[in-house]
């Protein structure tokens, strides 16, 4: 055994030792920038404070890669803790005594140890049983002041009655434990790496990484940098497997800005992380919420027991550990299932999430079933297939927010009605409309095309609305002519037109310009004004090619032409006079006025109109006969007044040339008269 108090060499500052380590005094290094390197080729035990001014503190175990009852722990006991004030801990062994990438690992040994008694928990009479068989024990604190901690240990296999934990992070009030303080600040990281060993009876476990606390919280934290614990399970007939365990007590694992990321695996049956009793707020520590990204990379989650609470204002993900494997959302089926429950806003995973991402590019099928909400943003993603099972529906109730079903493969929805709902909209992606299976789930948009979640996440799909998006690229030729009536402003838009390869549906329409295009063709014509004259066209057009958003493939035709069509003019204010029998049909109109005349054209009316009969007669229908004249005329066409009645009244007539006849007496007195009436 070597005590690094007294055997140090103060000039190298690295002790190498074949056996063992033991710190049992304080061990500092004033002079800034100056580490401790210690490596043994069996155990390092910690139970004194070591500190450093800006120096590393590098600690090996099993530096010589030792196996079974020759490997080596590192031990940090409740009355032991490293300090650096910007320099890097780093927990490691299991290679050689200058490399820092292995694992340093628990031993077989069970020397003056307690067994567990049958059915017993983790607790403190179980704490000098299991400092042994665990890679790395963490009882005291770590804090490196703005530099990184790594810490790597792999669990023994243990004899009956021990655990064979990876990394045990563990604080007993019995034993002065108040609680871990393993932390750093700045840009410095932490990254925990656990492998559980081989436990051997139901009673005790193996996990990658143990969190346990009979007293005060444990507090994993860093300022911007990244916070990683990453936890495989080891193997045998345990209480329980799992990649990352929190097996009673208070943790707190949180950073200000930087990214947390939990990563949990074993063989068939582990589970990922598991709760088994305790309280833990991830992303929190009291009132400091965590701006980074939060990810959990599991095949299986169990909060059954105790509180587990995930808070974030970054993106949440959860997505499998396993390439491939199937995603069950809801009540739907899959290897990692996330029940709806979880993601009320107050349960597991709080409300305050800039976006949750159910999967990966690389997950394998989702399958939604029942009643689902979100209220942040929310994104299911896989490289595989979505399916919608009946009856399911998915809601967001994120203010303007979106949901997005991002699919490799294929869309489909067996539900009915509309499955899927938000507070602001939908997105749907899958590589063809061939495949997929769309129900009644109607956009009312045209798709978006040359789209993936990779290349266009939601929040960078830039045209509105409910939308299908598509991997292809069908192609759009633009065209442009128009026929308008005199005195119409066209717009370049109003002028353009676009063919498609790509057909409507009864789920999504044809594109818009505005859904191929971020700045658009520009149309240019004399014909667009409103002072296009009927007689100077049609009129030729000019098209300046746009900015395409790469949906589609475009081309450009040849442009048509401006066709004007004369505009319709209105009378107002006509009357007919009454007239004398004249024989004829031909009425008198006038006091009409001409409405629709527009820029300041000089366009005259001329009226005229017949009666219906030239018989005399009151209330005679005339049909009016207006015309137009003037320079302007030509732009305009004439709506004739409706009919207007008059009377055509008799004519009066006089007698010329009178003469009387002579007659013989025939007893009266009537006589004969001749004459011309005038």
């Amino acid at each position: 055994a070597t005590d690094l108090a007294t055997a140090i060499n103060s000039a190298t500052r690295t002790l190498r030792a074949s056996g063992y380590i033991s710190v049992s005094s304080a061990v500092s290094a004033t002079t800034s920038g100056n580490g401790l390197w210690l490596a043994s080729g069996g155990y390092t035990n910690i139970s004194a404070a070591i500190s450093t001014t800006n120096g590393p503190v590098t600690v090996l175990a099993n530096a010589d890669a030792g196996t079974g009852a020759s490997a080596g722990n590192i031990v940090l006991l409740s009355g032991g803790s490293v300090t650096t004030t910007g320099g890097a801990i780093t927990f490691a062994g299991g290679i050689d005594y200058t490399t820092t990438t292995g694992y340093a690992r628990g031993y077989n040994t069970a020397d003056g140890a307690t067994t567990l008694a049958s059915g017993a928990t983790y607790n403190a009479s179980t704490y000098a049983a299991n400092t042994d068989n665990a890679g790395i024990w963490i009882a005291g604190s770590l804090n490196a002041g703005g530099g990184n901690v790594v810490v790597r240990g792999k669990g023994a296999t243990a004899p009956v009655g021990y655990y064979a934990i990876g990394v045990d992070v563990v604080s007993f009030s019995s034993y002065g434990g108040l609680g871990n303080q393993i932390q750093t600040n700045g840009s410095g990281t932490i990254s925990i790496s656990g492998i559980g060993g081989v436990n051997n009876d139901a009673t005790s476990h193996a996990a990658g990484i143990n969190i346990y606390t009979d007293g005060s919280a444990h507090n994993l934290s860093t300022v911007n940098g990244a916070l990683t614990l990453t936890g495989t399970a080891g193997t045998g007939p345990a209480r329980l497997r799992a990649g990352i365990n929190i097996d009673g007590g208070s943790s707190n694992i949180y950073s200000t800005t930087g990214a947390i990321g939990l990563t949990g695996s074993g063989s068939s049956g582990s589970t990922g992380i598991w709760n088994n009793g305790g309280t833990v707020n991830v992303g929190k520590n009291g009132s400091t919420i965590t701006s980074g990204d939060v990810t959990f990379s599991v095949d299986s989650l169990s909060f059954a027991t105790g509180t587990f609470s995930v808070y974030g204002t970054g993106k949440l993900t959860l997505k499998p550990f396993t390439l491939g494997a199937s995603i069950g959302v809801g009540s739907g089926s899959g290897t990692l299932s996330l029940p709806s429950s979880w993601f009320t806003g107050t349960s597991v995973f709080k409300d305050g999430f800039s976006a949750i991402v159910l999967g990966a590019t690389d997950a394998g099928d989702i399958t939604v079933a029942g009643a689902n909400t979100f209220v942040d943003s929310a994104t299911l993603l896989t490289g595989g297939n979505i399916t919608v099972s009946s009856g399911a529906t998915v809601n967001d109730t994120q203010a303007s927010g979106y949901l997005a079903l991002a699919a490799g493969g294929n869309f489909v929805n067996s539900a009915t009605g509309t499955p899927l709902t938000a507070n602001g909209r939908w997105l749907v992606y899958s590589a063809a409309p061939g495949g997929d299976t769309f129900g009644t789930l109607d956009s009312a948009n045209a798709p978006v095309w040359n789209a993936t979640y990779a290349n266009m996440a939601p929040s960078a799909v830039a045209v509105t609305g409910n939308r299908y998006l598509f991997t292809g690229t069908p192609s759009v030729t633009v065209t442009a002519s128009a026929t308008k009536t005199y005195g119409t402003v066209l717009t370049s838009n109003d002028v353009l037109k676009l063919a498609s390869s790509a057909g409507g549906s009864a789920v999504y329409t044809l594109p818009t310009l505005s859904d191929v295009f971020s700045v658009n063709p520009i149309a240019t014509s004399s014909g667009l004004a409103a002072t296009a004259s009927v007689s100077g066209g049609p009129y030729a057009i000019t098209v300046t090619p746009g900015t395409s958003n790469g949906s589609y493939s475009v081309s450009y035709g040849t442009a048509g032409t401006i066709t004007v069509t004369p505009k319709a003019l209105t009378v107002t204010g006509t009357t007919v006079a009454n007239k004398v029998y004249d024989g004829g049909l031909v009425a008198t109109l006038s006091g009409g006025s001409l409405v629709g005349l527009i820029n300041s054209d000089t366009v005259s009316l001329v009226q005229a109109g017949n009666f219906a009969s030239k018989n005399v007669g009151n209330g005679i229908t005339v049909t009016p006969a207006d015309t137009i004249s003037g320079p302007q005329a030509s732009n305009y066409t004439l709506t004739q007044p409706a009919t207007v009645t008059a009377n055509i009244t008799p004519k009066a007539l006089t007698m010329t040339g009178l003469a009387a006849n002579d007659k013989v007496y025939d007893g009266n007195t009537t006589a004969t008269v001749t004459g011309t009436a005038a």
